[in-house]
C-alpha cells in the first residue's frame, strides 16, 4: 500500500531520510518496511542484506515483496540439454553449472563469499570446465543468421538469463538460447570475432553495463561496499528488450541475435577487497589484475595460459592491477567465461497453446499423460517440466501432441513450459495431479 502511494507522489528526499531512520527501531525486520521506489530504501535494502542474516527461504520472501525484478534475477536458471550442449559423459556438469549461478547470486545480492561457494571457485580454477562447452563462434559459426540483426551485449554474463526469459514471456518475445565460453583472457579485445558476420546497418551495441562496471561515477566500492548497482543492471538490460521488442512489434526487425563479448564477476571484487594480497609476476597485471600479459607461461595452479596471457581462473589478482571498484573481467571464472547466445522473435499474434484437459489423474502403475493443442505448427513440441524436458508426440490432425510423464508421481499444482525444439514459446501452463480417488455410499 506504501508503494501504491509513494509512486503516485513527488519524491521527498527529506521525508524517505527520516522514514528509513525511523524504522531502524526493527533492526533487520526494518527491510519489511522499504520499497524499491526510491534510491534510498534501495541503499537501505542493500545495507540490511549485507548485514544481516536470513535464510535462504526468508531472502527469497523478502526479495519477493521489496522487486519483482530481483525476485526474477534470483529465479534459478537451469543449464539443460537444449540450452548447454555436453557431451553425455559431462552431462552432470549441468546441475553443477545452476547450482554454482544459483549460489552466486545470492551472494552477489547478499555481498558476501560462502567458504563452501569459495571451495567450488578454486576446484572448477583447477579443472576449468567451462572447456566442455561450446565454443560461441561455433555456436554462432553455424546458425542461420537470414535476417538477424546483432545486438551486442558487453558484458552480459549467463547471471542475467532467468531475468531476460521471464522479460520475454512478459513481452511475448520467443527466446532460442544456446550457452557457450568465451575465449581467453575474457576482454573484448580478444572477443569480437562474430563482427565479421554483420555489417555496421544491423549491428547495434549496448555498452552501458561495461560502463557501470568500470567507469561508473556513482557506484564505488571503496564508498559504498553494497550492490546498489544491480537495479541499474537490469534496468538497463530491461530497456534494450523493450527496444527489441518494439521493433519486432514494428515489423522493421525480423529476428534480434543477442550476444555477451563475457561476463563479469562482482564476487571477485568482494574477494580483492576482502582478501589476500596480489599475486607478483614478472609483467604487471591487467584488468584490475584478473589477467597478465607474459612471454612464459607462470605455471601456477588456478591459471590458465592462453594466447599469451596468464588469465585467474579464481577471484585472486594479479599484482599491478588497481582494484575494481563494481565488478569484474578478464580472469577465467565461470561467471567471466560462459556466455549466452540468444535469438529473439515476435511471438505470432494469434497463437493459442492450452492444455486440452490440464488435470492428471494418478494411477498406480500408469504412466500419467497430458494432451496440448497448438493452433500453429509445432514440429519438436517439448515441455520443461521442473527443468526437465519432456518429448511430445504428435498426434492426429498434426495440432495435438501427447507428453508422458513418468516423475509425476505426487499430487499437486505444476508448471510447464512450452518449447519447439530450442525455441521458447513464451507460454507458460499450469496443471495439476490428482489422486484417483472414490467415494463410498455408507448409508
Amino acid at each position: 500500500e506504501r508503494k501504491r502511494l509513494i509512486d503516485k507522489i513527488p519524491e521527498q528526499l527529506p521525508l524517505i531520510s527520516r522514514y528509513c531512520e525511523r524504522i531502524g527501531i526493527y533492526q533487520k525486520d526494518a527491510i519489511y518496511y522499504l520499497t524499491d521506489s526510491t534510491d534510498i530504501e534501495r541503499y537501505e535494502f542493500m545495507r540490511l542484506l549485507s548485514e544481516s542474516d536470513f535464510s535462504e527461504g526468508e531472502l527469497l520472501s523478502i526479495v519477493s515483496r521489496f522487486s519483482a525484478d530481483l525476485a526474477l534475477y534470483l529465479k534459478p536458471f537451469v543449464f539443460d540439454s537444449s540450452n548447454t550442449k555436453l557431451s553425455e559423459a559431462d552431462s552432470d556438469l549441468r546441475t553443477k553449472l545452476t547450482d554454482y549461478f544459483k549460489e552466486y547470486k545470492i551472494q552477489k545480492l547478499t555481498n558476501r563469499i560462502h567458504p563452501d561457494f569459495l571451495s567450488a571457485v578454486n576446484t572448477y580454477a583447477i579443472s576449468r570446465p567451462y572447456n566442455k562447452l561450446q565454443p560461441r563462434s561455433s555456436i554462432i559459426s553455424h546458425m542461420n543468421r537470414d535476417g538477424m540483426e546483432l545486438f551486442f551485449f558487453d558484458a552480459l554474463g549467463v547471471e542475467y538469463l532467468a531475468y531476460i526469459i521471464a522479460k520475454c514471456e512478459m513481452y511475448g518475445i520467443m527466446t532460442e538460447l544456446a550457452i557457450g565460453h568465451c575465449e581467453l583472457p575474457s576482454i573484448t579485445v580478444k572477443n569480437k570475432e562474430f563482427d565479421q558476420f554483420f555489417s555496421d546497418s544491423i549491428y547495434h551495441k549496448i555498452d552501458e553495463l561495461d560502463e557501470m562496471k568500470h567507469h561508473s561515477q556513482v557506484f564505488n566500492y571503496e564508498k559504498c561496499p553494497y550492490p546498489t548497482h544491480l537495479f541499474q543492471e537490469l534496468e538497463v538490460i530491461d530497456s534494450e528488450l523493450r527496444r527489441i521488442h518494439s521493433l519486432l512489434i514494428q515489423g522493421t526487425l525480423k529476428k534480434a541475435l543477442v550476444v555477451a563479448d563475457h561476463g563479469a564477476s562482482r564476487l571477485a571484487v568482494l574477494y580483492g577487497h576482502e582478501n589476500e594480497p596480489p599475486i607478483p609476476l614478472s609483467e604487471p597485471g591487467e584488468h584490475s589484475g584478473r589477467c597478465c600479459q607474459i612471454a612464459d607461461n607462470p605455471n601456477l595452479e588456478n591459471t590458465a595460459y592462453e594466447d599469451g596471457f596468464a588469465v585467474l581462473a579464481n577471484y585472486d589478482r594479479f599484482k599491478g592491477g588497481r582494484r575494481a571498484n563494481v565488478e569484474v573481467h578478464g580472469g577465467a571464472t565461470l561467471e567471466e567465461v560462459l556466455v549466452p547466445v540468444m535469438v529473439l522473435s515476435k511471438k505470432p499474434d494469434k497463437i493459442n497453446i492450452c492444455f486440452v484437459d490440464s488435470v492428471i489423474i494418478l494411477i498406480p502403475r500408469e504412466i500419467p499423460k497430458l494432451t496440448i493443442y497448438s493452433n500453429i505448427p509445432l514440429s519438436n513440441p517439448r515441455l520443461r517440466v521442473n527443468g526437465e524436458f519432456i518429448d511430445g508426440t504428435l498426434v492426429g490432425d498434426k495440432k495435438h501432441a501427447v507428453f508422458e510423464l513418468p516423475k509425476i508421481k505426487r499430487k499437486g499444482e505444476y508448471t510447464a513450459e512450452v518449447f519447439d525444439g530450442q525455441k521458447n514459446m513464451a507460454v507458460t501452463l499450469t496443471f495439476s495431479a490428482r489422486k484417483n480417488t472414490h467415494e463410498n455410499n455408507l448409508l
